[in-house]
Parts: C-alpha cells; sequence; structure tokens
C-alpha cells in the first residue's frame, strides 16, 4: 500500500469494456468513484474524468478540508453502467501520511524518492523500488570483481576468470611436452605457462591475469 503526504493531489485510472465483447466502450454515464476512509464512505467526491474510449481518470485532491487525514487507510472502488449492466470494482487504496513523497504520485503506482539516498532508504515506504547511486554500484562491482583477495590471497574474482577461461576456452601450445603454454581468450598473450614432469603432473606455474 502506499503513502500518499495530506495534501498531495492523486491520480488513478481504471477502465470500462462491454459486458458482452470484453472491448473498450464508454460507460453509458459518467462512473462514480466513492472513498472509504477506514471502512467508512466519506462524503468527499473525487472528480472522475474520461480520458479516452474506455478509460477514466480519477482525481483526489487529498486535503484536511476534503477530510483526509495521516494514519488513516482509503479504499477507493468505482462503480459504471455500461450497456445497462451495472460493475463495481475496487481500483485502489492508500494510507494518509506526514512523509514526503513525490507530488501526484497514482495510487499503485511506484514512487521515486529524491535526494540523498541514505536518508531516502529510511523515509522510503514498504516496498518502494530505491535506485543506486554511480558511487555505489561502481562500489559494489569493485566488491564483487576487484576486490583484493576475492577468491585467494592476491586474486581478485575478475583475474580467476580469465585465467581459468585461458585454460578452459582458449589456445595451447606444447601440449604434451615439458612446457604447456595458455593463451589469453582473444590470444594477445600467454595467461598460464605450466612446467610439467613425464608423469604430466605439473612443477611449476607462471600466471599472468592482468
Amino acid at each position: 500500500m502506499n503513502a500518499v503526504k495530506i495534501g498531495q493531489t492523486v491520480y488513478v485510472h481504471f477502465g470500462t469494456s462491454d459486458p458482452y465483447t470484453g472491448a473498450a466502450v464508454n460507460a453509458d454515464s459518467l462512473p462514480t468513484v466513492t472513498i472509504e476512509k477506514d471502512g467508512v464512505a466519506m462524503g468527499y467526491a473525487p472528480t472522475v474524468t474520461n480520458v479516452t474510449t474506455g478509460l477514466y481518470r480519477v482525481t483526489i485532491v487529498a486535503t484536511v478540508g476534503n477530510g483526509f487525514a495521516a494514519g488513516s487507510t482509503y479504499s477507493l472502488y468505482a462503480a459504471a453502467v455500461v450497456n445497462g449492466a451495472t460493475g463495481r470494482d475496487g481500483i485502489g487504496e492508500f494510507a494518509g501520511t506526514t512523509q514526503t513523497v513525490d507530488d501526484a504520485a497514482p495510487v499503485g503506482a511506484a514512487m521515486t524518492l529524491t535526494g540523498d539516498y541514505d536518508a531516502a532508504k529510511s523515509a522510503a515506504p514498504a516496498g518502494a523500488a530505491m535506485a543506486l547511486t554511480t558511487t555505489e554500484r561502481n562500489s559494489t562491482a569493485d566488491a564483487l570483481l576487484d576486490r583484493a583477495g576475492g577468491v585467494e590471497s592476491g586474486f581478485t574474482l575478475r583475474q580467476v576468470l580469465r585465467l581459468l577461461a585461458s585454460v578452459l576456452l582458449s589456445k595451447i601450445s606444447g601440449a604434451g611436452t615439458g612446457t604447456e603454454v595458455f593463451r589469453d581468450i582473444n590470444n594477445t598473450k600467454n595467461r598460464v605457462t605450466s612446467t610439467v614432469d613425464a608423469n604430466g603432473n605439473r612443477t611449476a606455474i607462471t600466471l599472468d591475469a592482468s
């Protein structure tokens, strides 16, 4: 459930369709929308506008003067008559708050918080999507790929992947001899040089993960 700061204007959309064909059509007359405050219908009637065929916009001015208050929960349902058939359905809900959120945030839509990221995290409503800053993205990537000792002491994940790819996927020379050389994937340098004895045991290895 999204939070709406008291004083905001909130927009909600709903559609109507032909009960027999399912095609989008306008209602026989302008639909009505009822708002319940903590389960009790309010006297406030939001504005309903026909945006296009079968699509309506509900404009809710959530001010104290219109009966809205922080700490209360609001549920919306629309009633419409289409081709003589009457239908009703819930179209959204929100909670009143004194917390600052984006102006004109639609009920049920993702809210975008602006400003300091750490402060936004503590103020974000449950379920709101948070975007990482460039610094945080870079820090995360560095921690995953280039943090010293990420796999073994002195080896990052990126370096180990380069060495593994060299042995598994790249060109090799000297196979079956005392010195086997594994190239990088782009065939620009020797990644792994392995000294092998007569039994095939590796006795020395030179690595270049740069």
